[in-house]
C-alpha cells in the first residue's frame, strides 16, 4: 500500500510541475522577446558609437558594408516578432485556460503569479492573505487547473 501511495503522489507532484512549466510559458516567451529586443538595442548602438582603439583616437565601427548590419538586423527584426506572436498566443492560450477555473481566488493567484509575474510576497499584499493561505489556494489551483 505505501508503494502505491508514494506512486500516486509522485505522479500528482509531477502533474504540478507540468502544469507549472505550462503556465511559466507566457512569461518564458516575454524574456524570449525581451532578450530580442536588447539584442537589436545593442547592435543599434554598437554601429552608432564609436570606439575606442588603444591610440585613445575615436574610430568608427569596423563595418565598413552596411548590408551586413542591415542583414543582421533584419533578422532580429524578424526574430522579434516571432518573439512577440508566440508571447501574445501563450498569453491568449493560458488566460483562456485560467478563466476556467472556477474558483475567483484561485483565478486571481494564477493570473497574479503566470500571466503577471508578481512575487508571493506581492500576491499576499495584493489579496490580503497570508503566504500559507495563498499557497494552500495555490495549490488547490494547480489540482483544478486543466492543461488539454
Amino acid at each position: 500500500m505505501p508503494v502505491q501511495e508514494n506512486n500516486v503522489k509522485e505522479q500528482t507532484w509531477q502533474d504540478n510541475q507540468n502544469k507549472k512549466d505550462y503556465l511559466n510559458g507566457y512569461l518564458a516567451a516575454k524574456r524570449k522577446e525581451k532578450m530580442t529586443l536588447d539584442q537589436i538595442q545593442q547592435l543599434r548602438l554598437n554601429e552608432m558609437c564609436p570606439s575606442v582603439k588603444y591610440d585613445d583616437m575615436p574610430h568608427g565601427s569596423n563595418i565598413t558594408d552596411m548590408s551586413g548590419y542591415a542583414v543582421k538586423m533584419d533578422e532580429l527584426m524578424e526574430e522579434l516578432e516571432r518573439d512577440r506572436l508566440n508571447a501574445i498566443e501563450k498569453y491568449t492560450e493560458i488566460y483562456h485556460k485560467i478563466k476556467l477555473v472556477e474558483d475567483e481566488r484561485e483565478r486571481e493567484i494564477l493570473t497574479y503569479r503566470y500571466l503577471l509575474g508578481e512575487r508571493w510576497e506581492i500576491i499576499c499584499g495584493i489579496m490580503g492573505l497570508s503566504w500559507r493561505r495563498i499557497h494552500q489556494i495555490h495549490a488547490k489551483s494547480l489540482k483544478n487547473f486543466k492543461i488539454a
